[in-house]
Parts: structure tokens; C-alpha cells; sequence
């Protein structure tokens, strides 16, 4: 199924970029919200993360240091049959070689297991190696609900 980005919207003065479907005929089943992004460790003194979902980029890059937080508010509708894969990457300041930070898989099913555990949904990127300048970590919150 196509994605398209509606226009952005003011929702009691906070806007939320709507990702999903055309409303022509289609009802999508769940959605998924990503609220903030925290910079728990930055890879250099200024990190650019930005985040793709399902192969397209939905948000960012944003400068960020370590110890700040983002509003990201970007929201995602999908049918039942479709997965949200969320990646965090960083930009390079050359623009060349972007660095992949991690990502994660979250599906239909998922809802009712957030649910049970009553805690918030997050997702922790982190990512170092010898082939990585820097470490690099990051939790990005998000909220899950039924459509």
C-alpha cells in the first residue's frame, strides 16, 4: 500500500504530521505515534538522528547533544497485516555515509502486549564498534492504540 504525508495539522496547539493512508476507502486498523526522541549519548558533540519508517524518512535530522529531548510527533496509520520498521540513523556532516543507530519492528500484535505491561513504549537505538566513530545512543517514546 502507498503511504502518503498529509498536511501537517494543529491538535490543541501541537502538530502531528499524518503518515498513512489516502482516507478514500480505507479504514486503517492501528496506529502508531512516536512522541519524543531523547539523545541519551550523542555519537559527537551534535548529533543530526532522523527516523525512516518503512524504508521512507518521516522526520529529521534535528541537531541534538546528549541529555536533550525532541518532540517528534509523527503519526503512522496501518492496516492489521502491516508492520511499522522504524529506523533511527544519524546524518554525517559530509552528507556522504549516514550512520544507522538501529531500528525495530512493530506490529499489529504488539498493542496488546504494551497494554498488558502497562508501561510506556520506547524503543532504545544504541550502536558502537570499531568501524563507528563515537557511541551512540537514544530512546524514542511512542504510544500504540487500536484505530
Amino acid at each position: 500500500m502507498p503511504v502518503s504525508i498529509a498536511l501537517v495539522r494543529k491538535v490543541r496547539t501541537i502538530a502531528y504530521h499524518e503518515i498513512g493512508y489516502d482516507k478514500k476507502n480505507i479504514m486503517p486498523d492501528w496506529w502508531i505515534r512516536f512522541d519524543t526522541l531523547t539523545c541519551n549519548n550523542a555519537q559527537e558533540s551534535r548529533d543530526e538522528p532522523y527516523i525512516v519508517i518503512n524504508g521512507r524518512r518521516v522526520w529529521g535530522a534535528r541537531r541534538v547533544r546528549t541529555g536533550q529531548t525532541l518532540n517528534v510527533n509523527v503519526r503512522l496509520e496501518l492496516d492489521r497485516s502491516e508492520a511499522a520498521e522504524i529506523e533511527l540513523w544519524e546524518r554525517d556532516e559530509h552528507g556522504k555515509n549516514d550512520d544507522r543507530i538501529g531500528g525495530i519492528t512493530v506490529r499489529y500484535r504488539d498493542i496488546r502486549v504494551w497494554e498488558e505491561s502497562h508501561s510506556r513504549p520506547n524503543a532504545v537505538f544504541a550502536r558502537s564498534g570499531r568501524h563507528f566513530y563515537g557511541d551512540a545512543r537514544y530512546t524514542l517514546y511512542f504510544s500504540l492504540a487500536y484505530r
